[in-house]
């Protein structure tokens, strides 16, 4: 009976000092890329799942991989989860309005760039030549999650223009896809969409390119490892760079320390303003702009006490 118990306040102990350990058996890796130039979403998602098996192996850190094909899906998931997710492989734009708070630590470089264009396509024999040709027609694109997101595309992907009427995709090769299958009289896509790749010069063509705007990016949330924790899966991710060959990845890239999702999208941070300094100014008024009360003319009345102190002059002596 004694050595009963004793096992038991063992047993105790073990799962009592288990529970004081954190929670970092296994953590979770969220990926949402929705313009990713792969060739299917069977594809991507193969890719996607190498990469969450190569880093773990590499890095020691176990993750359990949340993929997601949609902008409103994803965002969901993030916002109820928002303490367990450790790692989210996302556009920057995207993560500003769902994940603001994680830290971008590593970002998608494709020959040697960590930005990309998206294109307008239409079909071949459509009339259109820009933008303001397709005021009124319908757009296809992918979904955009948040003010930011929205106002990255407008302000810098479309650069202002619009009057579209939109068809919401859930990727870019459906955006693509509907516009040589009847969906959708355009499609704003990545301009390395292999399904708009196969048919442009033949059922498709470009109206427009838009500006650079970022390759996704690996953010963390910081609490989620330790110092060790945090280099090895950096290191992991820089090795598995070749896993994502498929999405025309050629490497990550670390990025410098203090660099915010809000700055990367081009977005400025809340800041008050300082308080605008006025300067004295001087200006001349004419005296007759003036009205000054009339001197007065009344005598003074009132007897005046004056109090005047005469010094005492000292006077010569006569001879």
């Amino acid at each position: 009976m004694k050595w009963v118990s004793g096992n038991r306040t063992c047993c105790l102990v073990v799962l009592l000092m288990l529970a004081a350990l954190p929670a970092f058996a296994e953590r979770t890796l969220v990926v949402y890329l929705p313009d990713a130039p792969a060739e299917s979403s069977k594809r991507l998602a193969e890719s996607v799942t190498d990469l969450q098996q190569m880093v773990s192996a590499k890095s020691g850190v176990r993750f359990e991989l949340k993929f997601f094909r949609k902008a409103e899906d994803c965002a969901t998931y993030l916002s109820a989860n928002a303490g367990n997710v450790a790692i989210v492989v996302a556009p920057p734009e995207f993560l500003a309005d769902t994940s603001p708070d994680l830290v971008p630590i590593l970002q998608f470089s494709r020959d040697g760039k960590d930005s990309y264009h998206r294109i307008m396509i239409v079909k071949t024999a459509d009339a259109a030549k820009s933008l303001a040709d397709l005021h009124g027609r319908s757009v296809s694109k992918i979904q955009t999650a948040g003010a930011r997101a929205a106002e990255l595309e407008s302000r810098v992907v479309l650069r202002g223009e619009g009057g579209f009427r939109t068809v919401t995709a859930p990727d870019d090769l459906a955006a693509a896809a509907n516009v040589v299958y009847g969906g959708s009289d355009a499609a704003l896509v990545s301009e390395h969409n292999p399904f708009a790749a196969t048919h442009l010069g033949k059922d498709l063509r470009v109206i427009y390119t838009s500006p650079a705007v970022p390759l996704p990016v690996v953010a963390i949330r910081a609490q989620a490892f330790t110092d060790h924790e945090r280099e090895a899966v950096e290191q992991a991710f820089i090795g598995a760079g070749g896993t994502l060959a498929a999405l025309q990845v050629s490497r990550f890239e670390r990025l410098p320390g203090g660099k915010t999702l809000i700055a990367m999208i081009g977005g400025g941070e809340t800041m008050p303003k300082a308080p605008e300094e006025k300067k004295l100014e001087i200006v001349a008024v004419p005296v007759d702009a003036i009205e000054l009360p009339a001197p007065s003319t009344a005598q003074l009345t009132s007897p005046a006490i004056i109090d005047v102190t005469i010094p005492v002059i000292p006077l010569p002596e006569r001879p």
